[in-house]
Formats: C-alpha cells, structure tokens, sequence
C-alpha cells in the first residue's frame, strides 16, 4: 500500500506522539520499532533515528520528534 505525503507525515506524527509518552524500559524497545517505521516510510534515512536507542534514559529523546524530523529531511531537504 502506498501512502501519500499526508498518511506518511500522519503516522511520523504519532509514532512521536507515543515515543513522547512511553516510560523508559519500554521506550528503549519502542524506539527500535520507531526506527523500523521511518525506514519504512522514509528509506534510508530513517537510519538516523538509531541514535534515540543510545541515549537509554529515554528523557531527552522523548522531547524530539525524530521520525518527524526525517519525514521533513527526506521530503523537503534531499529531494532538491
């Protein structure tokens, strides 16, 4: 199924919204689906949100919408 700019940037959106309020065990497991989802959604450069399972105290990852932020790189940015 293929997914138009809209449904892409929808689900960037709430996939952050969840990191945001995930306590931190489970946000170290949900952070790597996080990862899996912006790679599916946004190719390669989703690899970059591999560095919010790093930072393994979960509190400043939370506060920054990673796979958001890919979905502007990779639709605004690394498309000119």
């Amino acid at each position: 199924m293929m997914l138009n700019r809209f449904g892409k940037f929808t689900i960037s959106v709430m996939v952050d919204i969840f990191d945001f309020i995930m306590p931190p065990i489970i946000g170290t497991f949900y952070d790597a689906f996080a990862v899996w989802i912006a790679v599916k959604l946004w190719g390669n450069a989703g690899y970059a949100g591999l560095w919010e399972i790093l930072e393994f105290t979960d509190r400043a990852d939370a506060f920054i919408p990673t796979v958001t932020l890919i979905g502007l790189y990779s639709e605004f940015i690394a498309k000119k």
